[in-house]
């Protein structure tokens, strides 16, 4: 939660050479993916590694939503903070 705070907080941008940089490791990424799932479906057709994806899943979008909804409080706080202050 406190890492969260930070990086919601201060916040943190790319630079354009991140960006750039993240073309070779999302083509990876995107082949290490369908090669998996090519593997997991010949391994097993009747797909019963989906329940478990599933479950990943929503464990990430909770995280997620949960990341969202503190960025959007902290960023209230902050307007509300500079608006009296000024």
């Amino acid at each position: 939660m406190i890492l969260a705070t930070n990086i919601s907080w201060g916040g943190f941008d790319l630079s354009p050479a991140d960006l750039q940089n993240t073309g070779a490791g999302a083509w990876l990424w995107g082949t290490v993916l369908v090669i998996g799932t090519l593997v997991l479906t010949l391994i097993s057709p009747q797909g019963i590694w989906l329940v478990w994806l599933n479950y990943l899943g929503w464990s990430w979008a909770i995280l997620l939503g949960f990341a969202l909804l503190l960025s959007l409080f902290l960023q209230l706080i902050l307007r509300i903070v500079i608006r009296f202050t000024k």
